[in-house]
């Protein structure tokens, strides 16, 4: 678990960035490794159980943090701060992720069905070849995101902006996409069966 929370794009190691330690700082020392032993001594491998016992706050501390593989099923990460985070793999089904901030992040082949991403901000994030099947995406930014080979299937997708995404051989078969943006998407081979295309924008789709 410790290197799947590890922060930043130099992938440090969660035992090394509990407290940042200062020069005979002998409180911060002890904290830091009370820190580590408790993590250690876990029998739960929940990741919000972890992350508070590492006094980390999904609000703001996991800004491009390594959640590679995470477990999150039905977790709830409403307006969680995850920038840049790799969440690649990642077992998401039926969590909460309520306008988070996942701009730039990559979610390639994590499960996201039937997630909550209900005003989520999720440009330029990479969803490939991942699953957003039954998923809650109303108004939603997914703009320049990319959505290659992404089953959709039966999502909702109302209003939400999609300029510029990529949506190539997606499978977005009675997905809901009323009112939504598609203005300079691309949609080649994408699988359209079904789907409510009822006020959507589609101006240069390609």
């Amino acid at each position: 678990f410790l290197s799947r929370i590890s922060l930043g794009s130099s992938q440090v190691e969660l035992d090394t960035v509990l407290v940042e330690p200062q020069p005979a700082a002998s409180e911060n020392l002890e904290k830091l490794q009370v820190q580590i032993e408790g993590i250690y001594a876990a029998v739960s491998d929940d990741f919000l159980e972890l992350a508070q016992l590492a006094e980390l706050n999904p609000l703001t501390d996991f800004t491009g943090a390594n959640l590679l593989a995470a477990e999150l099923s039905g977790r709830s990460l409403g307006m969680a701060n995850l920038y840049q985070a790799n969440l690649r793999g990642a077992n998401l089904t039926d969590a909460d992720l309520s306008e988070i901030n996942g701009s730039h992040a990559s979610f390639k082949g994590a499960d996201l069905s039937g997630a909550l991403l209900a005003n989520a901000d999720l440009s330029y994030a990479d969803f490939y070849r991942s699953s957003l099947a039954l998923a809650n995406l109303i108004g939603s930014n997914l703009e320049g995101a990319n959505l290659v080979e992404v089953n959709i299937t039966q999502a909702n997708l109302s209003g939400a902006n999609l300029d510029w995404a990529n949506l190539d051989w997606a499978n977005l078969e009675d997905a809901n996409l009323s009112g939504a943006n598609l203005s300079e998407a691309d949609l080649e081979g994408a699988n359209l069966s079904g789907t409510n295309l009822s006020g959507t924008t589609l101006w240069m789709v390609a």
